[in-house]
């Protein structure tokens, strides 16, 4: 419908399509007001949060989502569950939209355990949680001595992650020397009762801050877990430590997404897992990308950079990566704005992939999206047998609109 009459034939209002997907984008009204539609948005939420954890493969994940029980129970295997303690209020909104996940609220004398050796496997490794307070604590803290019924510090002590008295968000494992080597401090404060992403990483004598996606500082120094025993989210000794909220502190305040990883975590993979509980996305790109990999693909490209050079296959660990070739990245894909780019080719472009997925098999299946309003097209081949190497091409030669996830 592009327009509507009123009887005494006067124009009422008017109305205008997106061509390819067919959906309203403006109106005229009677008056010559003119109301434009927005693409339709839903909340990635908690399941598409925690999908891109999942892809950087925690060592434990404890989502704080209980509704009772003393159980903190971990996404990787009962062997990493944990314990609440004094008092931790359980389903409290979380991260996300209202309704979907909850949160732990923790206070005076309310903490969280989590096994120890988890986070004590080497010195490549990395912190990450949900936080919101308006007041310092410690959020995590590994130490020597048990922290219940705890009055003053003892042994050693490193609060991982905590909030400073000057409402800053600190961050380091412990360090030799230790006194020399100044935790890193987020660039703003933290003590506005909004939510907030922070993770500490470690790769091997460097360590980095990141605060709601963006890298606060990093440092060098040797990193040394000392003799700890006990780890905990909630609490911890800080004593000593700049901006210190105290001897023994506890974090008033919500936690949410404990994850803890045996590898460093770099920028793009924090981006990627601070935008995941915030980005608006349309169609159905996540839960497509679920299917795909539940059959095992061998390799798996999205085609969803949005620049440099490389097609990183979702599968295989990166090791089938692919070239881009003279094309335009970062087009509409099948699941429509904002969810998962296609590649615009424009009839020379190509995407060379490793050939060895293809290589001596005669069972296979090969499966791809494509749009495009010419004939003549060839959108994956293998053009020949130069090496084990040689990459088939979406596409080679021809003239596809455009090509999308490819497995």
């Amino acid at each position: 419908m592009n327009k509507v009459v009123l009887p005494s034939g006067r124009t009422h209002a008017t109305a205008e399509y997106d061509s390819a997907s067919g959906r309203l984008t403006s109106t005229t009204d009677e008056n010559g007001g003119v109301w434009r539609v927005s693409h339709e948005a839903f909340s990635s939420g908690s399941a598409a949060y925690a999908h891109a954890v999942g892809t950087s493969t925690p060592a434990a994940y404890w989502r704080l989502n209980e509704r009772s029980g003393a159980v903190v129970r971990s996404e990787t295997g009962d062997a990493t569950d944990g314990s609440y303690q004094g008092g931790v209020d359980l389903g409290l909104p979380g991260a996300f939209a209202d309704g979907d996940d909850t949160a732990a609220g923790f206070g005076p004398g309310a903490y969280a355990e989590i096994p120890g050796d988890v986070l004590r496997r080497g010195t490549d490794l990395a912190v990450e949680l949900w936080f919101r307070t308006s007041e310092p604590g410690v959020l995590v803290g590994d130490q020597g001595a048990p922290l219940g019924g705890a009055t003053t510090s003892t042994g050693g002590w490193t609060p991982l992650l905590y909030v400073g008295t000057d409402n800053k968000l600190h961050g380091k494992f412990y360090t030799v020397p230790a006194l020399t080597t100044t935790p890193l401090a987020s660039v703003s404060t933290v003590t506005d009762g909004e939510w907030h992403h922070a993770v500490v990483s470690a790769s091997g004598d460097v360590q980095t801050l990141y605060l709601d996606g963006i890298k606060q500082g990093t440092l060098n120094a040797t990193l040394n877990h000392q003799a700890n025993k006990y780890t905990y989210i909630g609490g911890g000794f800080a004593k000593g430590w700049p901006s210190t909220p105290g001897d023994v502190s506890f974090f008033p305040g919500q936690i949410d997404e404990v994850a803890v990883y045996d590898r460093p975590l770099d920028a793009a993979a924090v981006a990627s897992h601070f935008r995941a509980r915030t980005g608006l996305v349309r169609g159905n790109g996540f839960q497509y990308r679920g299917t795909v990999v539940a059959d095992g693909p061998s390799a798996y490209w999205r085609f969803d950079e949005s620049t440099g050079t490389t097609a990183r296959s979702a599968v295989a660990d990166g090791h089938a990566s692919g070239t881009y070739n003279g094309v335009t990245l970062g087009a509409a894909g099948i699941f429509g704005r904002g969810d998962n780019p296609s590649v615009y080719f424009g009839g020379s472009g190509s995407v060379a992939v490793p050939g060895e997925s293809l290589a001596g098999r005669t069972s296979l299946a090969m499966e791809l999206w494509f749009r495009t309003k010419k004939a003549n097209a060839v959108l994956l081949g293998s053009p020949s047998a130069r090496s084990r190497r040689t990459g088939g091409r979406c596409s080679a030669s021809t003239r596809p609109e455009s090509c999308g996830a490819a497995s």
